[in-house]
């Protein structure tokens, strides 16, 4: 969960970087910001759907356990673990088609 948060923060400090370079390099850094987060989805999604160290166990757990406003969490999809690796399914083909199109655009229309 640490590894997440710490590469979620790189990304956005990287974003925020980015607003202060000039417009030609800021295209090209959104795109490979763009590649980049489509990268991390896929491998989320990756790390869900193979339960790698009973990652969607862990999860699914925190969700039966959450208690966010006074709600109880517990019955919801995402409290199983055959959900979340679905979920993670979903992120890995998120995560491909995010990045594969973004290269596609980069190699096809460089000014985009």
């Amino acid at each position: 969960m640490v590894a997440y948060l710490a590469i979620a923060g790189v990304a956005f400090l990287a974003a925020l970087i980015t607003l202060l370079l000039d417009k030609p390099t800021q295209i090209v850094a959104v795109s490979w910001l763009t590649v980049g987060v489509g990268v991390l989805a896929f491998l989320f999604g990756l790390v869900l759907v193979t339960n790698f160290r009973e990652s969607a166990v862990v999860y699914a757990g925190m969700f039966k356990d959450l208690r966010l406003w006074g709600q109880d969490y517990s019955k919801t999809p995402f409290a199983t673990p055959r959900f979340l690796r679905l979920f993670g399914a979903a992120f890995m083909l998120m995560g491909a088609f995010a990045g594969v199109i973004r290269l596609a655009a980069m190699q096809f229309a460089p000014g985009i």
